[in-house]
Formats: structure tokens, sequence, C-alpha cells
């Protein structure tokens, strides 16, 4: 499976159904592919690999439409608050009570 070939399609008009039904995933295996850090959006790319986040003087740097969510120490943290983000929406107000909830220590949201 291609995610590129894949992204082409939807571009092109493909519904998200017809390249699930093509493919023979669900919706929810479709949403993996892009956000597995197998594939990410050229416009989004980082020196991780990780769809929105970058590696910079030792913390990884969580960002989305130049829009800062905080630094971690991990990827891992990273990643877990990128998730959140990505299912319940950007809110750079709620990043204390997000990373608290999910046990994350950050730098400061700008």
């Amino acid at each position: 499976m291609n995610p590129t070939k894949i992204r082409q399609q939807l571009q092109n008009g493909t519904t998200i159904q017809e390249v699930c039904q093509q493919y023979h995933i669900s919706f929810k295996e479709l949403c993996q592919l892009f956000l597995s850090g197998r594939y990410s959006r050229t416009t989004n790319e980082s020196s991780t690999g990780k769809l929105y986040i970058s590696f910079n003087q030792g913390r990884y740097i969580l960002r989305k439409n130049g829009v800062h969510y905080g630094s971690y120490q991990s990827l891992d943290d990273a990643l877990k608050v990128r998730d959140y983000m990505i299912m319940n929406g950007w809110y750079c107000s709620r990043l204390d009570k997000v990373c608290r909830e999910l046990g994350v220590v950050r730098g400061v949201c700008k």
C-alpha cells in the first residue's frame, strides 16, 4: 500500500470510502497509515519523520501551522501530546491540562 498514491487519489477526488474499499482497509486503518510515521505530509515533514514534531537542541518540538505546542524531553511524550491534539483539537490554552492528564512535562507554549 503506497501512501503517496493514496494521497494523490484523494486529492484527485476519490472519496475516503472508495479508497478504503479499494485497499480493503477501514477508515481507522487509513488514519493510522497517515499518522504512523510511515507517511508524513510534505508541508509538515520534520527531522524526526513524525508529523508536526521536529528535534532541535536536545528537545522534541511540537508545532502545527506555525503555532508552538511545547517542547518535550522525549519523542514518546511529544507523540502523546500530538495524538491527543489530533483527536481533541489543537488548543494551546489546554496544554497544561492535557500534559497533566498524560503525565508529560513540557516547555512553554508561545
